[in-house]
């Protein structure tokens, strides 16, 4: 199974991906929302997770694309945010 991980914290970008490598997924990183729905279009994953506060295209943004996505929008998606308000 492969996961899409959307996160601009390289720090915890790493500690997710190597958490879901640890439960045997495979493992694909984009920094930005620009770069996570091009990785989408490329890689097809299975899920992903999705960062909230993201550079050049927020979660948002991309969860709207990614499900107006014929080829995407079956991609189950979850969104997280490490702000506390």
């Amino acid at each position: 199974m492969r996961i899409l991980c959307v996160e601009d914290d390289k720090v915890f970008a790493d500690i997710l991906g190597r958490a879901f490598e640890q439960g045997g997924f495979e493992v694909v990183l984009a920094t930005n929302g620009e770069e996570g729905l091009k990785k989408a279009t490329d890689e097809l994953p299975d899920l992903i997770v999705l960062d909230i506060g993201l550079p050049k295209k927020d979660g948002f943004e991309v969860l709207e694309t990614l499900k107006a996505d014929a080829e995407l929008r079956h991609i189950p998606v979850m969104m997280l945010s490490r702000l506390s308000t």
